[in-house]
């Protein structure tokens, strides 16, 4: 049977994964509430983010990995990448935090907002968040 016409509709989507596009996505948030854990994985499975990773990837291979002989061609050299990955106690990191931040923020400019391949949670966004505490993080 049909709803009748004058029937008031609410969504409410848990972990929705990205399936509208920028306009529809923002036309839809008068009746869709999506609610977003916190980092789950679904909500942010989209093309245009794995494009963007894809670049980011590139770009760390490219700009960091190379020039430090840390291209795993080989078991050598994957172990080579896998020590300087893990064992940083001198401070010798692959990147810092901000050239990681400055790297992700350009491969996302990438890709425009409004491009057919980039697909949004439908409706208004709940995203639950809670900080992390120390003791919290892995060491």
């Amino acid at each position: 049977s049909e709803l009748p016409p004058t029937t008031k509709l609410h969504v409410y989507a848990f972990a929705c994964p990205p399936v509208l596009d920028l306009v529809s996505s923002k036309a839809s948030k008068d009746f869709i509430t999506t609610v977003v854990n916190h980092t789950d994985i679904i909500c942010r499975s989209s093309l245009a983010n794995l494009t963007s990773f894809l670049d980011l990837l590139q770009t760390v291979h490219v700009k960091y990995m190379e020039p430090n002989g840390l291209t795993p061609v080989n078991a050598r050299q994957t172990l080579k990448l896998f020590r300087r990955l893990w064992n940083n106690k001198l401070g010798d990191t692959l990147m810092t935090k901000e050239e990681l931040h400055e790297e992700t923020r350009a491969a996302q400019s990438l890709m425009a907002l409004e491009d057919t391949q980039h697909l949004y949670v439908p409706g208004k966004v709940i995203l639950l968040y809670k900080q992390w505490q120390t003791d919290n993080v892995m060491k």
